[in-house]
């Protein structure tokens, strides 16, 4: 079987002749299909965005929601605070009644009792009076500052009698009212991927409980009679199975739930019963090897015997990941990668990642990026867009740094384990020549 790397108008054709043979089941293509590029890695994922499954809701204890999706806008129903709160200990004042006040020239209130906490102020204050309260108390009505502790003294033995040392301005040392959140407020939009800080806000605001979107559930399968799991003996021809445990890793964020099915031999049965279970229980099915071109690899007649359309495109035109396919069973989207790693990685963070964001509702992430200088020059790949792994180093007297690219042998995992990230040459690019100005995505990011 060869791999289609198509032209554009020969893909669109193919996948417009699929729609209209499926009629209204997968219709919802249409509109990606118009504004996709089929053979192009930046918009392969596009070809399935319109057919997927929507994520379905659950509702969650709000001690749970921390790096979850949230599916609902949260509109606070109250005030935070609900009253004119102290930030200090000391006592509330009319702030008139502070102005001029010095060491050598203190103002004199009267104190009106204190005020105890979580309870109401209790009468207004009137002017001349003062009213002891600690922080987190109510201010009285007739309050609007708080004069710290420490700036008071008692006048001379008479405890009712305060001198204030120096003068307070109008919200000193206050929260009033709503300051911190206001009811009606919209205080989290839906899509929010949840972060403690906002469980401390849904708190505030009484909530126990938060809707959000069902994990995204993804399915791994390794496929290859040379795959041994790490931590078994290897024997001659054997090796481990990298990309399980790198894929696992690699897309275990916000709002999934990956299952590693494990090493399935180079049989089409074996595979195709392997991921029709797999798609009983899961939104997403990844399959590491078997997406070449060869007489063992299956991956492609799997999928096509597993339900309509099958796959939607066999072959991108990149470098590395060149046989990396694309297909949808039955609306389970379905993603085969090739065997070697480094060719896995890449396909993973242009295709894959950008696939969970649509499946689960995550938004995109924003990339590190790094300007550097290219330490050698770089060729083009005959029409293929080019990811290139690159380690960052120092360069004297610039303050850009130099980008020196590494092996391009998509099998060697050492090619991402030395390195700081990569570059992208474009397709109708003619490469890029030695210090050039290359932008450089960070590993820090993925």
């Amino acid at each position: 079987m060869m791999l289609n790397v198509s032209t554009i108008e020969d893909a669109l054709a193919r996948l417009e002749q699929s729609i209209n043979q499926y009629g209204t089941r997968y219709g919802n293509l249409t509109n990606a299909l118009r504004a996709v590029v089929s053979d192009r890695v930046e918009t392969a994922a596009g070809l399935i965005n319109r057919a997927i499954r929507p994520a379905d809701y659950e509702k969650i204890e709000i001690y749970h929601a921390a790096g979850r999706i949230l599916a609902e806008d949260i509109l606070a129903p109250l005030d935070v605070p609900g009253f004119d709160r102290s930030t200090v200990d000391g006592y509330a004042v009319s702030a008139a009644d502070t102005f001029g006040a010095s060491q050598s020239l203190p103002a004199v209130l009267r104190l009106d009792g204190s005020i105890n906490m979580g309870k109401p102020a209790g009468s207004p204050l009137a002017g001349g009076f003062c009213r002891e309260i600690s922080t987190g108390g109510a201010l009285p009505e007739g309050a609007d500052a708080v004069i710290m502790i420490e700036d008071t003294e008692p006048a001379s033995q008479e405890d009712e009698l305060r001198f204030l040392l120096r003068p307070v301005s109008p919200g000193q040392n206050v929260i009033f009212r709503g300051d911190d959140i206001m009811a009606g407020t919209c205080l989290l939009t839906s899509g929010t991927t949840l972060k403690p800080h906002h469980v401390g806000a849904l708190a505030a605001i009484g909530r126990t409980t938060v809707t959000v979107l069902r994990k995204l559930k993804i399915a791994l399968i390794s496929t290859g009679d040379e795959l041994v799991q790490p931590g078994h003996e290897l024997s001659d021809g054997q090796i481990y199975d990298v990309n399980n445990d790198m894929l696992a890793a690699m897309l275990k964020r916000a709002n999934t739930e990956i299952s590693c099915i494990g090493i399935i031999a180079d049989e089409l049965d074996d595979l195709k019963q392997t991921i029709s279970q797999a798609g009983k229980a899961h939104d997403l099915v990844i399959i590491s090897g078997g997406s070449s071109a060869g007489e063992r690899d299956h991956a492609a007649a799997a999928i096509n015997q597993l339900g309509l359309p099958g796959v939607i495109q066999h072959g991108l035109a990149v470098k590395p990941g060149k046989p990396t396919l694309i297909g949808l069973a039955d609306q389970l989207p379905i993603i085969g990668l090739p065997g070697h790693p480094v060719a896995a990685w890449f396909m993973a963070d242009q295709i894959i990642d950008p696939l969970i964001e649509l499946l689960s509702g995550r938004k995109p992430r924003i990339r590190k990026t790094i300007v550097a200088v290219l330490a050698r020059a770089v060729p083009a790949n005959h029409g293929r867009q080019s990811f290139i792994a690159v380690s960052l180093r120092d360069q004297s007297g610039s303050l850009l740094p130099i980008a020196v690219p590494a092996a391009s042998k998509s099998g060697l995992i050492t090619t991402l384990r030395s390195t700081d990230g990569y570059i992208i040459i474009d397709r109708d690019q003619e490469g890029l020549s030695r210090d050039s100005e290359v932008t450089v995505y960070l590993w820090e990011d993925i």
